[in-house]
C-alpha cells in the first residue's frame, strides 16, 4: 500500500514542521509536499483498480453465496413439502377432508331436492287457490249478471207496459 505510506509520511511532515506562533499553522516545504502529492496521484490509479477489483470480487462472492443459499432453501422447502405430503397425519387429514366434502355435497343435494319439492307444493297450492278464486269470481259475476238482466228485463217490461198504456190512451182520445 504505497499510498498509505505516502499519506503517513505527509502527516509526519505536517506534524514535525515549524509552527507559526498563535495561529496553529505550520511552515512546510512546498516542493516536498508537491512531490508527495504527485506520488500519491500516480499511485492512486493502481490502488483504485485493486480496490475496485476487491469490491467486485466481494460482490461476486456474496451473489454466489446468495444464489447457493436460495437453491438450498428451495431444495429444503421441497423436501419438507414432500415429507409433509407423505406423512400419515396429512393423509388422514386429506381423507377426512374428502369425507367432509362428500357429506357437504350430499347435504346440499338433499337441501336442493327439499327446496324443489317445497316450491312445487307451494305452486300447486297457489294454483288451487287461484282456480278457487277464479271460480268464485265467475260465480259472483254470473249471479250479478243474472240479477242485472232480471232487473233490466223488468225495467223494459215496465217501460213497454207503460208505452202500451199510453198507446191505448191515445187511441181512446
Amino acid at each position: 500500500m504505497e499510498v498509505t505510506k505516502l499519506l503517513e509520511y505527509l502527516q509526519h511532515i505536517i506534524e514535525t514542521s515549524n509552527k507559526l506562533p498563535m495561529t496553529g499553522k505550520v511552515v512546510v516545504s512546498k516542493k516536498e509536499i508537491s512531490d508527495i502529492v504527485d506520488q500519491i496521484i500516480c499511485s492512486l490509479p493502481d490502488e483504485l483498480k485493486k480496490a475496485r477489483w476487491v469490491l467486485a470480487e466481494k460482490d461476486r462472492i456474496v451473489n454466489d453465496a446468495l444464489k447457493e443459499a436460495e437453491m438450498v432453501r428451495r431444495k429444503n422447502e421441497q423436501t419438507i413439502l414432500n415429507q409433509i405430503e407423505n406423512h400419515d397425519v396429512t393423509r388422514e387429514a386429506e381423507r377426512r377432508a374428502e369425507k367432509i366434502i362428500s357429506s357437504a355435497q350430499k347435504t346440499a343435494e338433499e337441501i336442493r331436492e327439499g327446496s324443489r319439492i317445497y316450491a312445487e307444493n307451494v305452486l300447486i297450492e297457489l294454483d288451487k287457490q287461484v282456480k278457487a278464486y277464479n271460480d268464485a269470481m265467475l260465480s259472483n259475476i254470473k249471479a250479478e249478471m243474472e240479477d242485472f238482466l232480471k232487473a233490466y228485463h223488468q225495467s223494459i217490461t215496465a217501460t213497454s207496459n207503460n208505452l202500451k198504456e199510453n198507446i191505448k190512451e191515445i187511441k181512446r182520445m
